[in-house]
C-alpha cells in the first residue's frame, strides 16, 4: 500500500492547486517547457511521461523531435558557448563530375583539393586573384553542371568527451564566377551522412559574384539519425579516424559552361557549453494526443534515470529547429505553488541552446516520471484541472476524497477551490475529514456564500481553520467529504490526469501516492479534488502599532510583531492588512518577511484610527489565523498635503497649501456617449462605479522671508522646484518607480493618485516659491508593499 508522503509533511491534499488550465505551445526553434521536481524517492526512471493536448506534424522531410533533458537544478549547464571549426581531412566521395578545364577532377578522382594532396593539402591558388590557399581551405570549381563531395573532418575525434554538445552545423563559403554570360544562380544543398544516409539542411541559391564569396550554413540541433541530442560519441564519427560520419554539399547544375559555381572553402562547426550536466536525456519522436512515455538514459546510453531522494531535479521538454509543434498541458493558479514542487519558467537563447536557469512560477507543466508498473509519487501527474468543467456538490451527491497521511499531526486548515452556479445554494458547504473505517470526524470546515468573494461565480480559492480538529494517525486510512443539503449546487474543481494514452499505473497514482481516487456520487473517478488540509500555523503575537511624533509635518505607523517558526516549514512572509472608520474593509497592505520588522506605514490616514492585523504565511502556502489587533491615529496639525508613498518612504513631504478655503473638486468622467442610426439624440453608457476625483492645489515649496515653519529656505528656484518634483514627477508616478502618491491631509482625507506639477511661480518680495499641482485619483485600493 502506498501512503501520500508530499514533499512538506505540513500537509495533505495534491501539491498543486490550479485555477486556470493551459499549455505552452512549442512551436519555435528551441522554445522549452520545464518543471522543477523535489524527489522524496529514491528509484530508477525509466521514462519521463507529459501530456500533450495539440499535435501538429510536418508532412514532408524529416519530421521535427523533442528532447526531455534532465538536469541537477543545483548544477545548470553553463550559458557561455564554444564553437570550434573542424576543416576538412579526407576525402569520402566525389559524384556527378562534369567539367572543363585542367584543374577539375574528373568523375573517378578522390582528391578534390585544387592542385593538392589529400593528405598534405599543398595550398592551391584562388582562381580570381591568384592568391595561394590556406593547407585548411579548400577549392573545387566546376563548369557548367552539378556535382556532390563530402568529407571527413580529422580533428574532431576525442574533443568532446565529457562536454555537452548542443549544435552541429556545416558552414560553406560559395561564389559563382560568371565568365561571358550569366545564365543561372548557383544552387547548393548542405548535408549530414549518417551511415550511409544523407540528411539534408536547408538549400540556398545565390547570383553572381560577392566580395569574399557567399557564406551558406544549415545547423542541426540534434543527430537527425537518432532523433536525439547529440553526444560526444555522434561528433568523433565526423573525424577520419576509423569514423562513420561525413559532411558535404549537392551543388547544382548552373546549366552554362560559362558558369563557375565554386566551393571555396567548407567546414563543419561544433557548438558546446563545457562539462556535460545533463543526468539523463530522452527524445520524442512522434507524439500523439494525451500522455506521451519519453524513455531516458544517461549520457553514456544506460537505460533508466536514477533519482536520488532529496535531491532537487530540473525537467525540461524542448522543441528543436524543423517542422511540426506541439502543446504541453500546464496548470496555472495565479499564485506562488504550495509546495517545492513547482512550475518554473526556463529561458532558452536560441545562440547557446541551454538552460539559462530557472525561477518559481506559477504554472507547472503535467509530468509523470514512469518508474516500473507505475510512476513516481513525485510526478505532477495532472493535466488539467475540472472534470467536465466542474463538479456539483448538492443534497445526496458528496465529493470523497481517500487519502492515507504519511505523518500524525493536526491538520486543521483547510485550502479548497470552489464557487456557486447561476442559482445561489441555499444552504453551506460542509467539509469534513473522517476515517474511512468508523466514519469518525476529525475535522469540520464550514463555507458560506458569504465568504467567498464577488463574483462568486468564478473559482477562488477559499481558507478556512477548525479550531477544534483532532490529529489525525499515519498510515490510516481517511477521507475528505465534501456534501451539503443544499439542492442548488456547490461547485468543486478537480484535478484530471487525462487518461488518454496514460502513462502505466497512472490512473492508480491519484493524489501524488494516495490508492483511492475522488469518488463523485459514489463513483471512482479518475480525478482528485482540489483541496488541502494544513497543519497549525501560529498567528503573529504581540502585535503592536505606534504611531510616531510629527516631525515637519510628516509622521507614521510604526507596526510590530514577534513571528514564531511553524513546525514543518519556512515562513514566507507575513500578511499586514489596515483598516479604518472611514475605509472600514481590511486591506492588504504589506508583506513582510519574518525578521523584517519592525515596519513603518506612512500611508495611514491623518488624524484618524488606523486599525492593523498580520498573519503568517508559510512557503508551502498554509496561513495561519489572523493575529489580536491594534491601532495608532498619526497626526498632522498644519494645513497643506503630505505626500508619501510605502514603496519609497523617502520621498515624503509635507507641503503648506496656498488657498483661499475653496478647494475645486472635479468628478472624472464615466460617461461615455454614443450615437446610434435612427436615434435623433446619443445613448448615454454610465459606468456604475466611480473612477474618482481630480482637484488643484498651489503648494508652498520654499520661503525666505517669513518662512512657514518646516518650509526651508531654498538656495535656488531649482532647490525649490525639486522637493515637489522628486515624488510628483510624470515620470515616478508613471509605474516605473511608485504605483502611485498617498495624498493625505490632516481632515482624514486620503487620495492613492497621480500628482503632476503643472507651472512653478517665485514671488517677491515674499521670497515664496509655489508650485501648483494637479492631483489625480487612481485607486481606492491601497498597494501590498514587498519587504524582503
Amino acid at each position: 500500500m502506498t501512503f501520500f508522503d508530499p514533499a512538506d509533511p505540513c500537509a495533505i491534499g495534491p501539491e498543486w492547486m490550479p485555477t486556470i488550465n493551459g499549455a505552452t505551445a512549442l512551436n519555435g526553434d528551441l522554445i522549452a517547457a520545464a518543471v522543477v521536481v523535489d524527489s522524496t524517492e529514491t528509484e530508477t526512471v525509466d521514462a519521463v511521461a507529459i501530456d500533450v493536448s495539440t499535435v501538429s506534424l510536418p508532412s514532408t522531410g524529416q519530421g521535427t523531435g523533442w528532447d526531455v533533458e534532465v538536469y541537477d537544478a543545483t548544477d545548470l549547464p553553463s550559458t557561455v558557448v564554444t564553437s570550434t571549426d573542424l576543416r576538412p581531412s579526407e576525402d569520402v566521395r566525389v559524384v556527378d563530375v562534369y567539367a572543363w578545364g585542367s584543374f577539375a577532377p574528373g568523375g573517378t578522382q578522390t582528391n578534390v583539393y585544387r592542385g593538392a594532396d589529400s593528405t598534405t593539402l599543398t595550398p592551391g591558388t584562388w582562381p580570381n586573384t591568384g592568391q595561394p590557399v590556406d593547407n585548411d581551405e579548400f577549392l573545387f570549381p566546376i563548369y557548367g553542371t552539378g556535382y556532390e563531395v563530402s568529407f571527413r573532418f580529422g580533428n574532431a575525434v576525442g574533443d568532446y568527451v565529457g562536454k555537452h554538445v548542443t549544435r552541429v552545423g556545416l558552414s560553406a563559403r560559395i561564389q559563382e564566377y560568371v565568365d561571358l554570360a550569366f545564365v543561372a544562380g548557383m544552387t547548393i544543398t548542405p548535408y549530414l551522412m549518417i551511415g550511409g544516409v544523407r540528411y539534408f539542411g536547408p538549400t540556398f541559391s545565390v547570383n553572381g559574384e560577392s566580395p569574399g564569396g557567399h557564406v551558406v550554413e544549415a545547423s542541426w540541433y540534434a543527430n537527425p539519425a537518432t532523433r536525439s541530442a547529440w553526444r560526444a560519441a555522434d561528433v568523433d564519427e565526423f573525424s577520419d579516424a576509423g569514423g562513420t560520419s561525413a559532411a558535404g554539399w549537392i551543388v547544382r547544375p548552373t546549366g552554362s559552361a560559362n558558369n563557375l559555381a565554386t566551393i571555396l572553402q567548407g567546414w563543419l562547426t561544433v557548438d558546446d557549453v563545457g562539462t556535460e550536466k545533463r543526468v539523463a536525456i530522452g527524445s520524442l519522436t512522434d507524439p500523439v494526443v494525451g500522455w506521451n512515455e519519453v524513455p531516458v538514459s544517461t549520457l553514456a546510453g544506460v537505460a533508466g534515470w536514477s533519482k536520488v531522494d532529496g535531491d532537487r531535479y530540473l525537467i525540461v521538454a524542448r522543441r528543436r529547429a524543423g517542422e511540426g509543434s506541439l502543446t504541453a498541458r500546464f496548470l496555472d493558479s495565479g499564485e506562488a505553488a504550495p509546495f517545492s514542487v513547482t512550475g518554473a519558467t526556463v529561458d532558452v537563447d536560441a545562440a547557446t541552446f541551454v538552460v539559462d536557469g530557472y525561477t518559481a512560477a506559477t504554472r507547472t507543466h503535467a509530468v509523470a516520471l514512469v518508474v516500473g508498473a507505475g510512476v513516481s509519487v513525485d510526478s505532477q501527474p495532472y493535466a488539467f484541472a475540472g472534470l467536465a468543467d466542474e463538479i456539483d456538490v448538492a443534497t445526496g451527491s458528496p465529493i470523497t476524497q481517500t487519502f492515507t497521511p504519511a505523518y500524525s499531526d493536526t491538520f486543521d486548515t483547510l485550502r479548497a477551490l470552489v464557487r456557486i452556479g447561476d442559482d445561489t445554494p441555499t444552504a453551506d458547504l460542509t467539509v469534513t475529514i473522517e476515517r474511512v473505517s468508523d466514519s469518525v470526524v476529525f475535522a469540520t470546515w464550514t463555507i458560506a456564500v458569504d465568504d467567498l468573494v464577488a463574483p462568486a461565480t468564478r473559482w477562488q480559492v477559499v481558507d478556512v481553520v477548525d479550531p477544534a480538529a483532532t490529529p489525525l494517525v499515519a498510515t490510516t486510512a481517511y477521507r475528505f467529504r465534501f456534501a451539503t443539503t443544499s439542492t442548488n449546487p456547490w461547485q468543486v474543481q478537480v484535478l484530471e490526469s487525462s487518461d488518454a494514452a496514460a502513462p502505466t499505473g497512472l490512473a492508480d497514482a491519484t493524489w501524488l501516492g494516495t490508492v483511492a481516487a475522488a469518488s463523485v456520487s459514489g463513483t471512482l473517478a479518475s480525478a482528485d479534488v482540489a483541496a488541502n488540509a494544513y497543519t497549525t500555523t501560529p498567528a503573529p503575537t504581540g502585535l503592536s502599532a505606534v504611531a510616531s511624533s510629527e516631525v515637519d509635518g510628516v509622521a507614521y505607523v510604526t507596526v510590530d510583531a514577534t513571528v514564531d517558526a511553524p513546525d514543518c516549514s519556512t515562513v514566507d512572509y507575513v500578511e499586514v492588512q489596515r483598516s479604518d472608520t472611514i475605509d472600514t474593509t481590511w486591506r492588504t497592505v504589506a508583506r513582510v518577511a519574518a525578521d523584517a520588522f519592525p515596519w513603518d506605514d506612512y500611508e495611514a490616514r491623518r488624524n484618524v484610527a488606523s486599525t492593523y492585523r498580520a498573519r503568517t504565511r508559510r512557503a508551502d502556502g498554509g496561513v495561519s489565523d489572523w493575529s489580536a489587533t491594534a491601532s495608532a491615529t498619526p497626526t498632522l496639525t498644519r494645513c497643506g498635503l503630505v505626500l508619501t508613498s510605502n514603496v519609497d518612504p523617502t520621498l515624503t513631504e509635507w507641503f503648506d497649501d496656498v488657498a483661499d478655503g475653496v478647494t475645486s473638486f472635479k468628478f472624472l468622467d464615466n460617461v461615455d456617449l454614443r450615437q446610434y442610426l435612427g436615434r435623433p439624440y446619443s445613448v448615454a453608457f454610465v459606468d456604475p462605479v466611480a473612477r474618482g476625483i481630480e482637484y488643484d492645489r498651489v503648494l508652498l515649496v520654499g520661503a525666505t522671508n517669513g518662512a512657514v515653519t518646516g518650509t526651508p529656505a531654498p538656495s535656488s528656484p531649482t532647490a525649490a522646484w525639486n522637493r515637489v518634483l522628486a515624488i510628483a514627477s510624470s515620470e515616478v508616478t508613471s509605474g516605473l518607480a511608485l504605483p502611485y502618491v498617498c495624498v493625505l491631509n490632516r481632515d482624514g482625507e486620503r487620495h492613492l493618485a497621480q500628482v503632476r506639477a503643472v507651472d512653478a511661480t517665485r514671488r517677491e518680495p515674499a521670497g515664496s516659491y509655489q508650485v501648483r499641482v494637479t492631483v489625480t485619483e487612481l485607486t481606492a485600493v491601497p498597494y501590498a508593499v514587498e519587504v524582503p
